[in-house]
């Protein structure tokens, strides 16, 4: 083989190996973004009793990251502009550790202070993974959305069900219960470190945005349709997620057992999770997605007022179209 076939081969090969270390990189922020908050609600009366705060205390811990989500989402896009994606989402994941690692302290202040930090660092993740997303894999859109997907909604359903065993059969308690997460962002830190040396310029970003249209998202339809379709989406979703395993235990059931059927919530999520996307990236018109999506909100809620536990799981079946939908 000559010098330049050598060359160009090696080259492929080096290629080959940055595209699958950052699909690794991007599976791991995914399975990280979810857990943190699906372990709370099996842990919240333990929370709630060892702290001794009341249930809207109790209920502020789980709303506290979806604020910090609307508060921090709008600058995501001019952080990765002015720092670049990579460097940034790094920056998110290393503040996610210390929020999971606060979080997991004794105390009330620091309980609340780790939750908004975490809170923040996955609202950026939220943002810009997906547009990582589509400037490395433009080919490839659903694809690797669905399977970013599928690794965040996995992750959060392992973490339901295994919270509760953690903090018992483990002794480590709710602390050990929510630190446990800690080791999991670690190692996304470590997986990303290799992006920061193949980084994109920002001011290579900034160039390229100059050229294209300008949209004012404030006079789109399209923008508040999707704007409330998320909305509406998140609060049904991240209110289940929440309180789900308290009410499953005031109706007598185990917290283990709580835990398990919240766990079996979202794992019904990830068949649609993963073909969803796809599906929707070959369609003209995300129309029929969205109301078949409706529909299931409409029979997981009439499932709960008939009391029938089982119908929950049709709630991550439109968790997992929503992603597909949106991009």
């Amino acid at each position: 083989m000559s010098a330049p076939a050598k060359m160009q081969s090696a080259a492929r090969t080096d290629a080959c190996e940055k595209r699958w270390l950052l699909v690794l990189g991007i599976l791991f922020i995914g399975a990280v973004l979810r857990a943190p908050l699906t372990s709370v609600g099996p842990l919240a009366g333990s929370i709630r009793d060892s702290l001794g705060i009341s249930n809207a205390m109790a209920g502020i811990l789980t709303t506290l990251p979806l604020l910090a989500f609307a508060l921090l989402s709008p600058f995501a896009p001019k952080l990765s502009r002015r720092f670049g994606m990579e460097p940034v989402l790094f920056a998110a994941l290393a503040l996610l550790t210390v929020g999971i690692g606060l979080r997991s302290l004794a105390g009330i202040g620091t309980l609340f202070l780790g939750t908004i930090l975490l809170g923040l660092a996955i609202a950026v993740c939220n943002v810009l993974l997906p547009g990582l997303i589509k400037r490395e894999f433009s080919d490839k859109i659903g694809m690797m959305t669905g399977v970013y997907s599928v690794s965040m909604n996995l992750c959060g359903a392992i973490a339901s069900g295994i919270s509760v065993p953690i903090a018992l059969e483990l002794g480590l308690g709710w602390h050990g219960a929510l630190g446990f997460w800690g080791i999991l962002s670690i190692v996304s830190l470590l997986f990303w470190l290799p992006q920061m040396r193949s980084r994109r310029q920002p001011t290579a970003a900034a160039v390229s945005a100059k050229g294209t249209e300008t949209v004012n998202l404030w006079r789109s339809g399209l923008a508040w349709q999707v704007t409330l379709f998320m909305g509406l989406q998140s609060l049904l979703f991240y209110t289940v997620i929440a309180w789900l395993p308290e009410i499953m235990k005031q109706q007598g059931l185990a917290a283990d057992y709580s835990g398990w059927m919240l766990s079996l919530m979202q794992f019904s999520v990830l068949p649609f999770t993963f073909l969803v996307p796809i599906v929707a990236g070959r369609l003209a018109n995300q129309q029929l997605l969205a109301a078949f999506t409706a529909a299931l909100f409409f029979l997981r809620g009439t499932g709960r007022a008939l009391r029938q536990y089982g119908a929950d799981a049709a709630v991550g079946d439109h968790d997992g179209n929503w992603r597909g939908i949106r991009l």
